[in-house]
């Protein structure tokens, strides 16, 4: 057990079978020693599943190096933390490679996560820094990186003045490392820069001198955000094909919904297993919120490629645009208010804590959504998609996955 190393908020396919009673449900890895796993109560369909003691399990994850399959059972519960605690791994079925069991020493667990938008004017920026800043107040280590090229503005709005930016790595004057400064709620920054467009426009020896920066942030922290520009781009793509999760960040108006739905299409389209999370920004109630989170679900759950998870929603604060005013992360200059509250609770989501809101059941797609559903992806809804697979993230760290795109080293 030392030598495998779990992320907390991993996500866990498993499957039940005991007593002639076989089912699958989705849960989270939450801690582990080395007499057991602790997962959040598996849940199917948003709804929380009994799970007795002594039933056997099936279990499927993708760590950052690939797939890992294992045999397991429950041996206790925990009512307080909503979470029951499961055998150490059993008949290991699959395991990415010789690797997957080095040291923890060798290789760090750290998550890159890309954090997209249909449109601008979502709040996707400032979600990122008062999230990095959330994550970094349960003891991760995170760094955010300004990845939209061309309108860069995270130290901007953290009210930072920074000597160097990514351009500066990308040209070789600075390593990564050298240009990461320190920003506020104890995160660290990697400023972006402009007169960059795509990342495929990067010769060999410039991918190289961003990949070193990557193996760098994989081996130093446990998050790594990365910000990216509004709407689909080719860097959106390649990052996406190359993070661990992808956080698309969304809003109640029609016109936000819609810019979602295309964007999902691009990436459900171009992508055979997707790890999506969706937040709902600028909710003028829970009940609208929960609304987006309920519409949105049911038109990718008919997308069996796509692992979606719905982290949850911030409502509408006057205390977001104050903060905005003052180049001020919400999180830390109010810390009361409701959307630094909601903050918190979709961090807990993402670390394997139950959403406090009740994932609403799902229900028939109404004939607006199923219309949507024919004009974006074509009547038929699962034709040339092919159910998610863990097996596709075999020697997935990012820098492998991203450096494997360009094939110029």
């Amino acid at each position: 057990m030392n030598n495998i190393k779990f992320l907390p908020g991993q996500l866990i396919e498993i499957t039940t079978n005991s007593d002639n009673n076989s089912d699958r449900f989705q849960s989270k890895f939450l801690a582990m020693n080395q007499n057991y796993l602790e997962i959040s109560i598996p849940t199917k369909d948003g709804n929380f599943s009994a799970i007795n003691t002594g039933y056997n399990l099936c279990l499927s994850t993708q760590t950052p190096y690939g797939t890992f399959q294992f045999n397991s059972k429950v041996v206790g519960k925990n009512s307080d933390n909503h979470s029951i605690f499961i055998s150490p791994p059993q008949n290991i079925i699959t395991s990415p490679n010789a690797d997957l069991e080095l040291n923890s020493q060798t290789r760090k667990s750290c998550k890159f996560v890309t954090i997209a938008s249909g449109k601008g004017g979502t709040g996707k920026s400032c979600f990122a820094v008062n999230y990095a800043m959330a994550l970094a107040k349960r003891n991760k280590r995170v760094v955010i990186i300004d990845a939209d090229f061309g309108m860069a503005n995270i130290d901007v709005l953290l009210k930072l003045s920074p000597i160097y930016n990514i351009v500066d790595v990308i040209k070789g004057y600075k390593t990564l490392e050298e240009i990461i400064i320190d920003g506020p709620g104890d995160i660290k920054v990697i400023p972006g820069g402009n007169g960059l467009l795509e990342l495929s426009s990067l010769s060999s020896h410039q991918v190289e001198r961003i990949t070193s920066g990557f193996s760098y942030l994989e081996e130093n922290f446990d998050y790594v955000l990365i910000d990216t520009s509004a709407g689909f781009t080719r860097t959106l793509n390649e990052l996406v094909l190359s993070s661990h999760e992808t956080i698309l960040v969304t809003t109640p108006e029609p016109h936000a919904i819609s810019d979602a739905f295309s964007i999902l299409k691009v990436l459900i389209s171009m992508h055979h297993s997707l790890n999506l999370k969706l937040v709902v920004n600028r909710c003028e109630t829970p009940e609208e919120g929960e609304s987006v989170i309920k519409r949105i679900s049911g038109v990718v759950s008919h997308f069996p490629n796509c692992n979606f998870e719905p982290l949850g929603f911030i409502p509408d604060s006057r205390f977001v645009n104050k903060a905005v005013k003052e180049q001020a992360a919400f999180l830390l200059s109010y810390p009361e208010s409701d959307a630094a509250e909601s903050i918190e609770s979709i961090v807990g989501v993402e670390l394997g804590e139950p959403r406090k809101v009740k994932i609403v059941d799902k229900q028939e797609l109404t004939a607006t959504d199923n219309n949507l559903i024919s004009s974006l992806f074509g009547n038929d809804k699962k034709s040339g998609f092919q159910p998610f697979n863990s097996k596709d993230g075999l020697n997935s760290t990012f820098v492998s996955k991203f450096k494997g795109l360009f094939n110029k080293n």
